[in-house]
């Protein structure tokens, strides 16, 4: 697909919610297992789902954002409404933090949270450069969103448990 095209279905849209659902499976599944096999529950587990959703669905206004400040030369329609909806994830990503903050070890709380940056980082510039089915990219992707199961277990019982 020619960068003109993808730019230009870009524009037209409204919505930011994950389009990929194989991503979205590969977040979710392992906290709904790590879920399972804690056999406990607690009301931070759905503070890391939320975080998580949040965190996976922000990339998309986020690539919006990036390509306007170093791609396009014009302004874009897109751009207003991928930095609301951007501003709405940020929203529930701060919430969610400050759950997790009183539910986690502080220590887990900054590496979890180091990991997501850098991964988002990672993903928005791959994205705005439309390398998303590099090699490379593919794996770190795979390894990433499936430590969501890390990060349950840190809510369900306050430790990563050996299983994970």
């Amino acid at each position: 697909m020619s960068s003109a095209v993808s730019e230009a279905r870009v524009t037209t849209k409204s919505t930011y919610l994950p389009r990929e659902h194989g991503a979205t499976a590969m977040v979710i599944t392992p906290i709904v297992c790590a879920a399972i096999l804690a056999r406990t529950w607690r009301w931070a587990e759905l503070a890391t789902l939320a975080a998580a959703f949040a965190a996976l669905a922000a990339k998309d206004p986020l690539v919006v954002l990036m390509r306007q400040k170093f791609v396009w030369k014009q302004p874009n329609a897109a751009t207003p409404v991928a930095a609301r909806w951007f501003a709405g994830y940020a929203l529930v990503l701060a919430v969610s933090g400050l759950v997790l903050l009183q539910a986690w070890p502080l220590a887990a709380v900054f590496a979890m949270g180091a990991g997501v940056v850098a991964f988002s980082l990672m993903a928005i510039w791959v994205n705005v450069r439309n390398k998303q089915r590099s090699t490379l990219f593919q794996i770190a992707s795979a390894a990433a969103l499936t430590s969501s199961a890390l990060a349950t277990s840190l809510s369900a019982i306050g430790a990563i448990a050996q299983w994970c």
